[in-house]
């Protein structure tokens, strides 16, 4: 699905223009593509189908309106919100305008923020010391980027601290991917937008993010920047 998502993504910024209000417009003759794609998707979702948080954000990104498959999602994602996909839950939730602080469950409430800044600490404990060669995540630097960008999008205070983790460890050649280096890159991005960063931080960051935005344009051939699904994580950078 998350193939789905960068596939989703590639129409939305090709076909996509930003008006007076930096918001994102897509033009009549260009809006079939991307309703075709986000109801294609709207299909996989029902009761009985494990929820997917990318299918929501799609559907939200691309101002699809199908109140079914939301309302459902929605409540899937809070009631399934104890896994490893914790930061697309958090994306997907803020971008239906639900507090992804406060989610209400039979239990009392979860806050998916303090979830999040907690995995993202055992995820970058290794790298809390300095360098070390034999330091590394628990699970991807892609993960850790969508991470750092659940957090930002939340304002979340530790955004900062794990920017500067990522911004000091993060390599194209540790990334390896299109994929994931524009994924990191828009975590990275978003918290350079936010306030109160450490002149140190911001100068580590802009250089990262230089040296991961110089190799995504090293992979433009032919209208697409590595292949058809990382085209458009690379194009929202």
């Amino acid at each position: 699905m998350e193939n789905r998502l960068g596939l989703f993504l590639v129409l939305l910024s090709v076909t996509c223009f930003c008006d007076a209000n930096n918001t994102c417009n897509v033009p009549d003759t260009k809006k079939s593509y991307v309703t075709s794609l986000a109801i294609n998707m709207a299909r996989s979702v029902g009761p009985c189908v494990p929820p997917d948080p990318s299918v929501l954000l799609a559907l939200n990104l691309g101002q699809v309106k199908d109140p079914t498959a939301q309302d459902i999602l929605i409540e899937q994602l809070k009631n399934d919100a104890m896994c490893r996909k914790v930061a697309l839950y958090v994306l997907a939730l803020r971008s239906s305008c639900v507090d992804p602080s406060n989610i209400s469950v039979q239990q009392g409430s979860i806050n998916l923020v303090k979830l999040l800044e907690n995995k993202t600490r055992e995820e970058l404990r290794a790298f809390e010391n300095g360098p070390s060669p034999n330091a590394s995540v628990i699970t991807t630097w892609y993960q850790v980027g969508l991470d750092l960008l659940g957090l930002c999008t939340m304002s979340s205070p530790y955004a900062r601290s794990a920017a500067c983790i990522v911004a000091n460890h993060t390599t194209p050649e540790v990334c390896g991917s299109v994929d994931t280096a524009a994924v990191v890159a828009m975590g990275l991005v978003c918290v350079l937008g936010m306030e109160n960063i450490p002149e140190k931080t911001i100068t580590k960051v802009r250089t990262t993010l230089s040296g991961l935005l110089n190799y995504i344009l090293e992979h433009q051939k032919d209208g697409l920047i590595g292949n058809a699904y990382s085209t458009g994580l690379a194009g929202q950078v």
